[in-house]
């Protein structure tokens, strides 16, 4: 059986003056490191890709190298374009880890 893939369902979006975009909310299956690449599916089904350069826990704003199932986050894409994204969609692995 295949690992679990990574999942992270956006609760909010903070678009960034320089480009890109600070997504927050919850990973709901897996695990997310640095530097890992993520595709997203909007509810409507329109699809992209980006990668993770930070993560930061969202209850005391600490940077982190890992996110785990469970935990609320902040993710820095500088590399999207923040009005693809909404509250609702979903991060998923981008390729296999």
């Amino acid at each position: 059986m295949p690992p679990t893939t990574f999942r992270f369902v956006v609760q909010q979006v903070f678009p960034l003056a320089t480009g890109g975009a600070v997504l927050e909310g919850r990973v709901e299956a897996g695990r997310l490191r640095e530097g890992q690449p993520v595709a997203f599916r909007t509810p409507g089904g329109r699809t992209g890709a980006a990668c993770v350069v930070t993560i930061e826990r969202a209850a005391d704003r600490q940077l982190i190298a890992e996110a785990a199932a469970g935990e609320e986050v902040r993710l820095l894409l500088p590399d999207v374009n923040p009005a693809a994204l909404a509250p609702g969609v979903i991060l998923e692995s981008g390729r296999d880890d």
